[in-house]
Protein backbone atom coordinates (compact mmCIF):
# COMPACT_ATOMS: atom_id res chain seq x y z
CA UNK A 1 0.00 0.00 0.00
CA UNK A 2 1.26 3.41 -0.99
CA UNK A 3 1.29 6.00 2.19
CA UNK A 4 0.35 8.59 -0.73
CA UNK A 5 -3.31 9.07 -0.51
CA UNK A 6 -4.34 9.27 -4.40
CA UNK A 7 -5.97 12.93 -5.74
CA UNK A 8 -9.59 13.24 -5.56
CA UNK A 9 -11.25 15.65 -8.23
CA UNK A 10 -10.94 18.95 -7.12
CA UNK A 11 -8.43 18.54 -4.16
CA UNK A 12 -5.10 18.42 -4.04
CA UNK A 13 -3.44 15.84 -1.92
CA UNK A 14 0.24 15.53 -0.08
CA UNK A 15 1.92 13.20 0.52
CA UNK A 16 2.35 11.61 4.44
CA UNK A 17 5.71 12.82 5.09
CA UNK A 18 4.96 16.87 4.24
CA UNK A 19 2.93 16.74 7.15
CA UNK A 20 4.91 15.76 9.98
CA UNK A 21 4.32 17.22 13.22
CA UNK A 22 0.28 16.95 12.57
CA UNK A 23 -1.92 13.47 13.36
CA UNK A 24 -2.55 10.83 11.15
CA UNK A 25 -5.66 10.41 10.19
CA UNK A 26 -7.11 6.77 8.89
CA UNK A 27 -10.50 5.34 8.30
CA UNK A 28 -12.36 2.43 6.51
CA UNK A 29 -13.49 1.15 3.43
CA UNK A 30 -15.09 0.41 1.79
CA UNK A 31 -17.17 3.44 3.35
CA UNK A 32 -21.31 4.04 3.32
CA UNK A 33 -22.56 7.51 2.07
CA UNK A 34 -22.30 8.44 5.83
CA UNK A 35 -18.64 7.82 6.67
CA UNK A 36 -18.06 9.04 2.96
CA UNK A 37 -19.03 12.34 4.01
CA UNK A 38 -16.19 13.02 6.90
CA UNK A 39 -13.45 11.41 4.63
CA UNK A 40 -14.31 14.38 1.61
CA UNK A 41 -14.09 16.69 4.29
CA UNK A 42 -10.54 15.72 4.85
CA UNK A 43 -7.53 16.98 3.18
CA UNK A 44 -5.51 14.08 3.97
CA UNK A 45 -7.10 10.52 4.98
CA UNK A 46 -5.75 6.37 4.70
CA UNK A 47 -8.15 4.43 4.04
CA UNK A 48 -7.71 0.40 5.16
CA UNK A 49 -9.48 -2.65 4.69
CA UNK A 50 -9.25 -3.80 8.15
CA UNK A 51 -5.90 -4.37 10.88
CA UNK A 52 -3.53 -5.81 8.17
CA UNK A 53 -4.34 -2.94 6.47
CA UNK A 54 -3.70 -0.96 8.88
CA UNK A 55 -0.58 -2.37 10.46
CA UNK A 56 1.06 -2.25 6.90
CA UNK A 57 0.10 0.86 6.37
CA UNK A 58 1.91 2.37 9.62
CA UNK A 59 5.19 0.02 9.49
CA UNK A 60 5.39 1.25 5.57
CA UNK A 61 5.14 4.78 6.59
CA UNK A 62 7.84 4.56 9.03
CA UNK A 63 10.45 3.10 6.89
CA UNK A 64 9.69 5.85 4.41
CA UNK A 65 9.45 8.79 6.54
CA UNK A 66 9.72 8.31 9.70
CA UNK A 67 7.78 10.94 12.16
CA UNK A 68 6.57 12.86 14.26
CA UNK A 69 3.24 12.60 13.77
CA UNK A 70 2.17 12.80 17.42
CA UNK A 71 -1.82 11.56 16.89
CA UNK A 72 -3.25 8.60 15.45
CA UNK A 73 -6.77 9.16 14.70
CA UNK A 74 -9.09 6.05 13.65
CA UNK A 75 -12.41 7.70 12.47
CA UNK A 76 -15.72 4.89 11.49
CA UNK A 77 -18.53 4.13 12.57
CA UNK A 78 -19.14 2.21 15.84
CA UNK A 79 -21.08 -0.89 15.96
CA UNK A 80 -23.55 -2.54 18.18
CA UNK A 81 -24.79 -2.08 22.21
CA UNK A 82 -21.59 -1.70 22.92
CA UNK A 83 -20.38 0.90 20.54
CA UNK A 84 -17.30 -0.70 19.64
CA UNK A 85 -15.22 0.85 16.67
CA UNK A 86 -15.49 -0.64 13.28
CA UNK A 87 -12.05 0.00 11.24
CA UNK A 88 -13.25 -1.26 7.48
CA UNK A 89 -13.92 -5.02 9.05
CA UNK A 90 -12.17 -4.63 11.98
CA UNK A 91 -14.22 -4.08 15.05
CA UNK A 92 -12.00 -3.33 17.58
CA UNK A 93 -12.66 -4.74 20.87
CA UNK A 94 -11.75 -8.73 21.08
CA UNK A 95 -8.61 -8.88 23.23
CA UNK A 96 -6.29 -11.55 21.76
CA UNK A 97 -6.67 -9.34 18.43
CA UNK A 98 -6.05 -5.85 20.32
CA UNK A 99 -2.53 -7.47 22.00
CA UNK A 100 -1.58 -8.61 18.44
CA UNK A 101 -2.17 -4.93 17.09
CA UNK A 102 -0.53 -3.52 20.21
CA UNK A 103 2.90 -6.00 19.61
CA UNK A 104 2.63 -5.43 15.89
CA UNK A 105 2.56 -1.54 15.48
CA UNK A 106 4.70 -1.04 18.61
CA UNK A 107 8.03 -0.43 16.69
CA UNK A 108 6.11 1.89 14.12
CA UNK A 109 4.26 3.84 16.85
CA UNK A 110 7.90 4.73 18.34
CA UNK A 111 9.36 5.44 15.09
CA UNK A 112 6.41 7.38 13.74
CA UNK A 113 6.43 9.22 17.33
CA UNK A 114 3.05 8.81 18.13
CA UNK A 115 1.90 9.99 21.65
CA UNK A 116 -1.86 9.01 21.52
CA UNK A 117 -4.73 7.50 19.57
CA UNK A 118 -8.00 8.34 19.74
CA UNK A 119 -11.38 5.79 19.00
CA UNK A 120 -13.50 8.42 16.92
CA UNK A 121 -16.84 6.98 16.39
CA UNK A 122 -20.31 8.07 18.48
CA UNK A 123 -20.41 6.92 21.89
CA UNK A 124 -16.92 4.49 21.83
CA UNK A 125 -15.94 6.01 25.29
CA UNK A 126 -19.21 4.94 26.98
CA UNK A 127 -19.78 1.71 27.41
CA UNK A 128 -18.43 -0.92 29.66
CA UNK A 129 -16.92 -3.45 26.24
CA UNK A 130 -15.47 0.21 24.74
CA UNK A 131 -13.86 1.38 28.02
CA UNK A 132 -12.19 -2.09 28.57
CA UNK A 133 -10.78 -1.97 24.52
CA UNK A 134 -9.61 1.63 25.37
CA UNK A 135 -7.72 1.23 28.68
CA UNK A 136 -5.85 -2.40 27.25
CA UNK A 137 -4.96 -0.43 23.91
CA UNK A 138 -3.64 2.07 26.54
CA UNK A 139 -1.74 -0.39 28.81
CA UNK A 140 -0.02 -1.71 25.59
CA UNK A 141 0.70 0.94 24.00
CA UNK A 142 1.56 2.94 26.97
CA UNK A 143 0.36 6.22 25.81
CA UNK A 144 -3.24 7.59 26.25
CA UNK A 145 -6.47 6.31 24.10
CA UNK A 146 -9.26 8.47 23.46
CA UNK A 147 -13.07 7.55 22.81
CA UNK A 148 -16.27 9.82 22.85
CA UNK A 149 -19.04 10.10 24.59
CA UNK A 150 -21.17 11.98 22.15
CA UNK A 151 -22.21 11.69 18.76
CA UNK A 152 -19.86 12.26 16.05
CA UNK A 153 -20.92 13.50 12.51
CA UNK A 154 -19.69 15.68 9.80
CA UNK A 155 -19.96 19.01 12.09
CA UNK A 156 -16.87 17.85 13.89
CA UNK A 157 -14.72 17.69 11.48
CA UNK A 158 -12.48 20.17 8.95
CA UNK A 159 -9.64 19.76 6.53
CA UNK A 160 -7.47 18.56 8.86
CA UNK A 161 -9.59 15.90 11.31
CA UNK A 162 -11.79 16.40 13.74
CA UNK A 163 -11.75 20.27 14.80
CA UNK A 164 -11.89 21.86 18.18
CA UNK A 165 -15.55 20.84 18.80
CA UNK A 166 -15.19 17.09 18.14
CA UNK A 167 -12.46 16.97 20.27
CA UNK A 168 -14.76 18.28 23.29
CA UNK A 169 -16.28 15.00 23.12
CA UNK A 170 -13.81 12.80 23.75
CA UNK A 171 -11.87 11.26 27.01
CA UNK A 172 -9.16 8.83 27.94
CA UNK A 173 -8.92 5.59 29.76
CA UNK A 174 -7.95 8.11 32.83
CA UNK A 175 -11.30 9.96 32.62
CA UNK A 176 -13.90 7.11 32.54
CA UNK A 177 -15.55 8.05 35.78
CA UNK A 178 -16.84 11.26 34.42
CA UNK A 179 -18.07 9.79 30.92
CA UNK A 180 -21.88 10.08 31.02
CA UNK A 181 -23.57 9.74 27.28
CA UNK A 182 -24.40 13.31 26.33
CA UNK A 183 -27.22 13.25 25.12
CA UNK A 184 -27.66 14.95 21.76
CA UNK A 185 -28.83 13.81 18.33
CA UNK A 186 -27.26 16.58 15.71
CA UNK A 187 -28.79 19.91 14.68
CA UNK A 188 -32.22 21.06 15.12
CA UNK A 189 -33.89 21.97 11.88
CA UNK A 190 -36.62 23.75 13.72
CA UNK A 191 -39.61 21.35 12.12
CA UNK A 192 -41.47 18.57 13.37
CA UNK A 193 -40.60 14.73 11.21
CA UNK A 194 -43.32 14.09 8.91
CA UNK A 195 -43.17 10.40 7.13
CA UNK A 196 -45.46 12.11 4.13
CA UNK A 197 -43.20 13.01 1.11
CA UNK A 198 -40.64 10.04 1.79
CA UNK A 199 -38.38 9.91 -1.06
CA UNK A 200 -39.11 6.06 -2.38
CA UNK A 201 -36.36 4.34 -3.78
CA UNK A 202 -34.78 1.04 -4.94
CA UNK A 203 -33.13 -0.82 -2.43
CA UNK A 204 -31.02 -3.43 -4.17
CA UNK A 205 -27.87 -3.92 -1.76
CA UNK A 206 -27.98 -5.79 1.02
CA UNK A 207 -28.60 -4.01 4.33
CA UNK A 208 -27.80 -4.83 8.20
CA UNK A 209 -31.21 -6.20 9.16
CA UNK A 210 -33.32 -5.77 6.59
CA UNK A 211 -36.66 -5.46 7.81
CA UNK A 212 -39.76 -5.33 4.91
CA UNK A 213 -43.04 -3.46 6.93
CA UNK A 214 -46.36 -3.84 5.58
CA UNK A 215 -48.65 -0.75 5.34
CA UNK A 216 -50.33 -1.41 8.84
CA UNK A 217 -46.63 -2.09 10.54
CA UNK A 218 -45.72 1.15 8.83
CA UNK A 219 -48.18 3.17 10.31
CA UNK A 220 -47.18 1.98 13.56
CA UNK A 221 -43.75 3.61 13.05
CA UNK A 222 -45.08 6.67 11.65
CA UNK A 223 -46.96 6.81 15.20
CA UNK A 224 -43.85 6.20 17.09
CA UNK A 225 -41.92 9.30 15.10
CA UNK A 226 -44.09 11.78 13.69
CA UNK A 227 -44.15 14.57 15.32
CA UNK A 228 -40.91 14.13 16.65
CA UNK A 229 -38.34 17.01 16.69
CA UNK A 230 -36.46 16.73 13.71
CA UNK A 231 -32.52 16.90 13.78
CA UNK A 232 -29.90 16.61 10.95
CA UNK A 233 -26.73 14.98 11.73
CA UNK A 234 -24.49 14.12 8.10
CA UNK A 235 -21.69 11.76 8.46
CA UNK A 236 -23.26 10.28 11.54
CA UNK A 237 -20.67 8.06 13.06
CA UNK A 238 -22.85 4.79 14.15
CA UNK A 239 -24.19 1.64 12.06
CA UNK A 240 -27.65 1.19 11.91
CA UNK A 241 -29.60 -1.31 14.24
CA UNK A 242 -31.50 -2.30 11.34
CA UNK A 243 -32.66 -0.98 8.27
CA UNK A 244 -36.76 -0.61 8.00
CA UNK A 245 -38.31 -0.56 4.31
CA UNK A 246 -41.52 0.82 3.87
CA UNK A 247 -44.48 0.79 0.82
CA UNK A 248 -44.02 2.81 -1.00
CA UNK A 249 -47.25 3.87 -4.18
CA UNK A 250 -44.52 3.06 -6.91
CA UNK A 251 -44.21 -0.61 -7.60
CA UNK A 252 -40.66 -1.99 -6.92
CA UNK A 253 -39.60 1.29 -4.53
CA UNK A 254 -39.45 1.48 -0.82
CA UNK A 255 -39.17 4.18 1.97
CA UNK A 256 -36.24 3.58 3.75
CA UNK A 257 -35.98 4.14 7.09
CA UNK A 258 -32.94 3.14 9.20
CA UNK A 259 -32.97 2.23 12.82
CA UNK A 260 -30.10 3.68 15.20
CA UNK A 261 -28.92 3.99 18.84
CA UNK A 262 -30.60 1.13 20.05
CA UNK A 263 -33.45 1.90 18.59
CA UNK A 264 -34.28 4.74 20.16
CA UNK A 265 -33.57 6.98 16.87
CA UNK A 266 -34.85 7.21 13.48
CA UNK A 267 -33.13 8.45 10.39
CA UNK A 268 -36.10 8.87 7.43
CA UNK A 269 -35.12 10.40 4.00
CA UNK A 270 -37.95 13.21 3.11
CA UNK A 271 -37.00 14.39 -0.86
CA UNK A 272 -34.96 17.23 -0.61
CA UNK A 273 -33.12 15.98 2.04
CA UNK A 274 -30.08 14.10 1.03
CA UNK A 275 -28.68 13.29 4.29
CA UNK A 276 -32.11 12.02 5.91
CA UNK A 277 -33.70 13.31 8.78
CA UNK A 278 -33.46 11.89 12.66
CA UNK A 279 -36.00 11.78 15.14
CA UNK A 280 -36.56 10.08 18.63
CA UNK A 281 -38.53 7.07 19.07
CA UNK A 282 -41.52 7.56 21.41
CA UNK A 283 -41.26 3.97 22.82
CA UNK A 284 -38.26 1.61 21.54
CA UNK A 285 -39.74 -1.50 22.59
CA UNK A 286 -42.81 -0.99 20.91
CA UNK A 287 -40.38 -0.20 17.13
CA UNK A 288 -38.83 -3.89 18.14
CA UNK A 289 -41.87 -5.47 18.25
CA UNK A 290 -43.09 -4.25 15.33
CA UNK A 291 -39.92 -5.17 13.40
CA UNK A 292 -40.07 -8.75 14.73
CA UNK A 293 -43.55 -9.11 13.49
CA UNK A 294 -42.87 -8.32 10.30
CA UNK A 295 -43.04 -11.80 7.78
CA UNK A 296 -40.46 -10.59 5.24
CA UNK A 297 -36.69 -10.13 6.37
CA UNK A 298 -34.17 -9.81 3.08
Amino acid sequence: MDPSFPSAPGSERMPWDMLTGSRLNVSGKPADPELQLIQREMQKVELVRDRSDLEHFLATLAAKHGGPYETLDLIAHSDGRDRLLRLGTWLIGDEAETDRFVANVEPSVQKLGIRQLRLLGCYTACRPAGQSTIRRLAHGLGFNVYGAYSVLNQFCYDEKGINSYGEESLACQQSFVQCVEADSVGRRLGARVSLAGLRPESVTAARRAQVVLDRRQFAGVRALIEGEEAHTAPGLQMLPDATLLAPSDTVGLHHRMEVLDDWKLVRVYPSGQPHGVIARVKDPERLKVLAARSGTRE
